[in-house]
C-alpha cells in the first residue's frame, strides 16, 4: 500500500449476513468478529483532522490501515479497550469519535446517509451492513477478496492466493497493475474484502 495509497481509493469491507427481518448481522467468527469490523469500519470513516466541522476527508488511508494492522496483529484481544485505545493513539484516530460510532445504534436509516451528513454521523452498525449488502450484490464470498478497477483481481483463501490475475499475488504484480491502470487514467479502486 505504501507504495500506491494516493493512487487508488483503496477500502477494507467485510463479508457476512445481514438479516432482511431484523437488524441481527452475522460474522464467520461469531460477534466479536463482527464487532472488530466495525471498529476497522469506524476509523476509516471518522472525519479527518479530527477536529474538522467538514466531511469532505475522512480518515487518511496509512492511518485507518495502520490501525486495522494494529488491532489484527493481536485479534484475540478485540475489543478489548486497552488495545483499541493503545492502536487508536499510534495512528492518530479519535478514540471518543471511534467509541461514539460503534455505539450509535443506527442501522436501515442511516445506511442511506453514509458520508452524506455531518462528521461523528455513521453507525458501525450501519457501516458494516452496508458492507454486508455490497459485497452480497458483487459476489464477493471468499475473505480475503482484492478487487481492483472494480474487478476481482485475486483472492486469498485458506493461506493460498487463487483466481489471480497477471502473475498471481505478488505484491509486485498488484502494484504494475495498478501503475498501469493510473498512468491509463482509469480510475482505480482497489477493495479487500475479509
Amino acid at each position: 500500500m505504501a507504495q500506491v495509497y494516493h493512487k487508488v481509493d483503496f477500502r477494507l469491507s467485510f463479508i457476512g449476513r445481514a438479516s432482511n427481518e431484523s437488524s441481527d448481522l452475522m460474522c464467520m467468527h461469531g460477534p466479536e468478529e463482527c464487532l472488530g469490523d466495525m471498529i476497522i469500519l469506524c476509523a476509516a470513516h471518522l472525519p479527518f483532522p479530527p477536529s474538522s466541522e467538514a466531511y469532505n476527508n475522512t480518515t487518511p488511508v496509512v492511518r485507518s490501515l495502520g490501525f486495522a494492522n494494529c488491532l489484527l496483529s493481536s485479534y484475540q484481544k478485540i475489543p478489548e479497550r486497552a488495545l483499541v485505545e493503545s492502536c487508536a493513539m499510534e495512528f492518530g484516530i479519535d478514540f471518543n469519535a471511534l467509541n461514539a460510532c460503534l455505539s450509535r445504534q443506527d442501522d436501515e436509516d442511516d445506511t442511506k446517509r453514509i458520508g452524506i451528513h455531518g462528521p461523528g454521523e455513521a453507525s458501525g452498525l450501519a457501516l458494516l451492513r452496508s458492507d454486508f449488502i455490497r459485497n452480497a450484490a458483487l459476489g464477493i464470498q471468499t475473505s480475503c477478496t482484492v478487487r481492483v478497477n472494480k474487478k476481482t483481481w485475486c483472492i486469498r483463501d485458506g493461506g493460498q492466493w487463487r483466481d489471480c490475475q497477471s502473475r498471481g499475488g505478488e505484491v509486485s504484480s498488484l502494484v504494475e497493475e495498478i501503475n498501469s491502470l493510473y498512468n491509463n487514467g482509469s480510475e482505480t479502486l482497489l477493495r479487500q474484502s475479509g
